[in-house]
């Protein structure tokens, strides 16, 4: 016995000795491992500082099958617990047998987490993960958008900027027990690099305001679907951006395609009457015409190469304010083709029609207009009240803002930045005030926006109806109403722009359907906007 006992010392004196390095390696193999410290996903705000999208911790259960011992009273436990049927329980342990890692369910809550820790069942782990919540909920899904199971974005701004909100990971160094259980934290490895916060232009009760109001609109005109963008003219800022029918990103069932897109940067459309303005705007800069010269509409229609130009009636002869007041197709027509092409291309470019608007939204399409050189004397004229051409709203939106600062271009954007973009002057200051002018009439008595008028507040806007394109023509009853307004008229400050996709209770034009909402929208903004009154 005393000989055996020496002979195990010496065997261990020389294990230590001679291959301390190699067995520590090889207990280590077992033992040690390097896991992710999780980076935490950065936070969106909005421009007050309210939450948009945030990440919380919870937990994701995991199994090792092939340490994993677990009796039938446990299974049913477990599978009731997580909300699973025992059968697909059983079925992902026994399927992957040959794996080390395999997931049961992820991102339960803490109180399921502190059930299950309790039940100590050997070989069933749990691994501290994030869940992104939205607040906003719909009210902003389309611009914030949303992320994976794995917290990665993507739709919207998740998307955009998803590098920068999502961080880097760390590793540390652990030991685990046999059941794959970690003990003690050995080290730190690299420290997690937290994502960077992102602060974001939208107001978050603005947007409240735009997704109630237009989702009772929809409802009420029983319109297909809506879009609308509120914007700060004098920056540039965004102030809100919704669209009709909406979804909750915190609900991954109601992420389906066709209701996450954002329409208002993806959704292309003919602008109708909308565009009438800026084919007024040209003629001034030309200098061939003022708000008082005359125009002959007679007799409410105009031929151009077999193709006909009508007005709902016969206008007679009218000053160009009355052009626009009455929306008088052959009026802007005349106007727009006694220009050359290049004069008035030149402006419907510099305005941003046929280019993208701002480079934070995923997916914004540029639209389409066709370059002035290849233009016939139908197109020049069709393009004065909105057709043969594509646009997105938001860059309906962005030449309206250049109308409300006086003729200068502040580039739109929703990212909140310390210094604003270059602003660039497209028209003369005289010429965007007139403008202006004219567009007060519309709202007015006697214009075709009469229900956009907000007491003590000037109201400055168009209209729009088009009818919408199909293959081979245009649909003769569906139809897309418009309007964009700007108030105060004198001294803008706010510009928002509405489209109703093919309204079918009551009237369909853009009069009756989008000018309406507008002035709703507008007099809860107002309650929340410093704008004072002009009057």
């Amino acid at each position: 016995m005393g000989l055996g006992f020496l002979m195990l010392l010496m065997r261990m004196v020389y294990l230590h000795l001679m291959h301390n390095d190699f067995l520590q390696s090889q207990g280590d193999a077992r033992l040690v491992r390097v896991v992710d410290i999780p980076a935490h996903r950065g936070v969106i705000f909005d421009r007050h500082g309210a939450l948009l999208a945030l990440s919380t911790p919870v937990d994701s259960v995991w199994v090792n099958p092939q340490t994993l011992d677990i009796n039938p009273q446990q299974l049913q436990m477990l599978s009731q617990t997580l909300g699973l049927s025992p059968a697909v329980v059983q079925a992902k342990i026994e399927n992957r047998q040959q794996q080390k890692f395999v997931y049961l369910k992820r991102h339960i809550s803490p109180h399921v987490t502190t059930g299950l820790k309790a039940k100590n069942i050997i070989g069933l782990h749990f691994l501290r993960e994030y869940k992104r919540y939205y607040p906003a909920a719909a009210t902003t899904a389309h611009v914030i958008g949303f992320t994976d199971i794995d917290d990665v974005g993507l739709e919207g701004l998740e998307l955009k900027f998803n590098l920068e909100l999502r961080g880097i990971a760390g590793k540390k160094q652990v030991i685990q027990d046999r059941q794959g259980r970690i003990i003690a934290a050995v080290a730190d490895i690299n420290a997690p690099k937290q994502g960077q916060d992102l602060r974001v232009t939208l107001d978050k009760h603005l947007s409240d305001v735009l997704h109630h109001h237009l989702q009772q609109a929809v409802i009420e005109y029983r319109a297909k679907s809506a879009m609308a963008v509120l914007v700060d003219n004098r920056s540039g800022e965004i102030l809100a951006m919704v669209n009709q029918p909406s979804y909750n990103p915190n609900n991954r069932a109601e992420r389906v395609s066709n209701r996450y897109r954002n329409r208002v940067v993806t959704d292309v459309f003919e602008p109708g009457s909308t565009m009438k303005p800026f084919a007024i705007a040209a003629g001034l800069e030309s200098g061939l015409f003022t708000p008082t010269t005359r125009i002959d509409t007679t007799p409410g229609e105009l031929t151009i190469n077999h193709f006909t130009i009508r007005d709902s009636r016969d206008h007679g002869h009218i000053d160009v304010a009355t052009v626009l007041q009455k929306s008088s197709n052959v009026g802007a027509s005349k106007i727009a083709l006694s220009l050359s092409a290049q004069q008035y291309g030149s402006i419907l470019s510099a305005l941003g029609f046929g280019q993208v608007t701002s480079h934070e939204f995923i997916g914004e399409v540029a639209g389409d207009l066709e370059p002035y050189r290849r233009w016939q004397p139908v197109k020049q004229a069709s393009l004065a009240f909105g057709y043969g051409m594509n646009t997105t709203l938001l860059q309906l939106a962005q030449a309206y803002t250049v109308l409300a600062n006086d003729g200068v271009l502040q580039p739109l954007h929703v990212v909140k930045k310390n210094h604003l973009p270059p602003a660039k002057r497209i028209l003369q200051a005289q010429t965007a005030r007139q403008i202006r002018q004219m567009l007060q009439r519309v709202t007015e008595e006697g214009g075709t926006a009469v229900q956009a008028h907000i007491p003590r507040y000037p109201v400055a806007g168009k209209t729009g109806t088009v009818h919408k394109a199909i293959s081979g023509g245009y649909a003769q009853n569906r139809y897309k109403a418009l309007f964009v307004g700007m108030l105060p008229a004198d001294n803008p400050r706010l510009v928002l722009a509405l489209v109703f996709d093919e309204p079918e209770q009551g009237n369909h034009y853009g009069g009756e359907v989008a000018a309406p909402v507008f002035a709703q929208i507008m007099l809860d903004v107002l309650h929340t906007v410093d704008v004072p009154p002009s009057y």
